[in-house]
């Protein structure tokens, strides 16, 4: 659930018990989690954590009408999520990127989007935002530091950040890559 990562500590943990009691009322009603709570109702339970059901009427993409038959279920999920240990979300601290790179996130998308379209590619197979934030924070296993992706973006990504080349701009070409004088 992408609206989950920006969620810490006991917001997470009582989205995680949401998310667990979701998963487990769809697979009893053959259902897509979807379909039994929305991604924005989970986020919307996890920062609110109402302790009634009449707490819950008021929150965005809640429809307390149709949680009527399991409300007990669901405020006894918040009530778990509430009682753990605050979680460390390790999956999004291990990407972080550092402070000093993030201004590069964006201007190195633009040039993977850039870079993707001269290959006659779809963007996102070669790299997605997490994929470059997964290389800007040193993940030895980002996906952009082995294989195709490497040679054809990975290899050029590291030498701008080594300060060897830079990006310009070029209204006839687009963006350039280009090395810099030292």
């Amino acid at each position: 659930m992408k609206e989950v990562r920006h969620l810490r500590g006991t917001d997470l943990a009582v989205a995680q018990a949401i998310a667990a009691w979701r998963e487990r009322r769809a697979q009893e009603l053959d259902l897509t989690p979807r379909f039994v709570l929305s991604d924005l109702g989970v986020v919307g339970l996890a920062v609110a954590k109402p302790a009634s059901i009449e707490q819950i009427r008021d929150i965005r993409g809640v429809d307390a009408r149709s949680l009527r038959h399991v409300r007990d279920d669901l405020l006894a999920a918040i009530a778990e999520g509430r009682e753990q240990a605050p979680v460390r979300d390790t999956a999004s601290s291990a990407n972080e990127v550092p402070p000093s790179l993030k201004a590069a996130v964006p201007l190195i998308g633009a040039w993977a989007a850039h870079r993707a379209r001269e290959l006659r590619i779809d963007p996102a197979l070669l790299a997605t935002r997490s994929d470059l934030e997964a290389m800007l924070s040193g993940d030895a296993d980002a996906r952009l530091r082995r294989g195709w992706r490497y040679e054809l973006l990975g290899s050029q990504i590291e030498q701008l950040l080594a300060g060897d080349m830079s990006l310009a701009f070029d209204a006839r070409v687009g963006l350039l890559l280009e090395r810099r004088g030292r």
